[in-house]
């Protein structure tokens, strides 16, 4: 069971980060898109922010383009699980340097 909460753990994080870096990728494209009629790609075209115009103003446009996002959230939960792994051999080396030691006579 320890096992099975570890790997949800490490998926979990690994899509909120994919999640968060996604976002931020819209809102630089959002911000970094200068006028109208322009498109602008982030996470090397893995979002993207699109500008036209309309009779009633501008009209906007954003979402994923392609498999690149896919690659993302991949790269993203090898990280967390590397992480995850590296930090699991730590905390158990440190339980094992710092364990009492019993003084027999």
């Amino acid at each position: 069971m320890n096992a099975v909460k570890h790997i949800l753990m490490t998926v979990c994080t690994g899509i909120v980060l994919w999640l968060m870096t996604l976002v931020g990728g819209l809102a630089w494209a959002m911000f970094s898109t200068p006028g109208s009629r322009q498109r602008t790609e982030a996470l090397w075209g893995a979002v993207y922010f699109e500008t036209s115009p309309s009779k009633n103003g501008v009209l906007m446009q954003f979402g994923l383009e392609n498999m690149r996002s896919v690659l993302l959230l991949l790269a993203c939960l090898a990280a967390c699980a590397a992480i995850s792994l590296i930090a699991k051999a730590c905390i158990k080396g440190h339980a094992a340097v710092c364990k009492p030691k019993r003084i027999t006579r």
